[in-house]
C-alpha cells in the first residue's frame, strides 16, 4: 500500500453476512469499523452461489483497506438476520475467485510481477 496516498478512500472487495442478496441495491449501505464507527459504504452487493456468501465492492479509508480487515455492514432490514444489527464483513482479494480466463494483470500477478495496490 502507498505510504501517503493522494486519496483518502480505496475500493476493496468484501464478503458479508446476512440473507442472500438477490436484488439490485438502489442505494449505498454503510460500512463501519469493529467499534461501530461508520467509515465507508458498500456498492454492488450480490449473493455468490459459487462462493456461498454475499460479496460486494466497498469504499473504505486507505488506512483500513488491507485484506483480512474485519468490518461491519449495515444492511437494509430485508437482508438483515436481525433488523438494525450490522452483519460481519471482511476485506478480501478481488477478483473474488480465480478467473476461468485470467486477464493480463492476473497472469502477471501470478508470476509475482504485478505490484499495483
Amino acid at each position: 500500500m502507498l505510504e501517503n496516498p493522494p486519496f483518502k478512500m480505496k475500493m476493496v472487495g468484501i464478503t458479508l453476512g446476512g440473507k442472500e442478496i438477490t436484488d439490485y441495491a438502489p442505494d449505498f449501505w454503510l460500512v463501519a469499523d469493529p467499534d461501530g464507527n461508520d467509515m465507508g459504504y458498500v456498492t454492488s452487493p450480490w449473493w455468490s452461489p459459487e462462493l456461498g456468501t454475499n460479496i460486494a465492492l466497498a469504499w473504505v479509508p486507505c488506512t483500513s483497506s488491507e485484506v483480512g480487515t474485519k468490518l461491519l455492514v449495515r444492511l437494509p432490514d430485508e437482508y438483515s438476520e436481525s433488523p438494525g444489527v450490522p452483519v460481519a464483513g471482511e476485506i478480501v482479494d478481488v477478483p473474488f475467485r480465480e478467473s476461468v480466463t485470467p486477464n493480463k494483470r492476473e497472469v502477471q500477478s501470478a508470476k509475482g510481477l504485478d505490484f499495483a495496490d
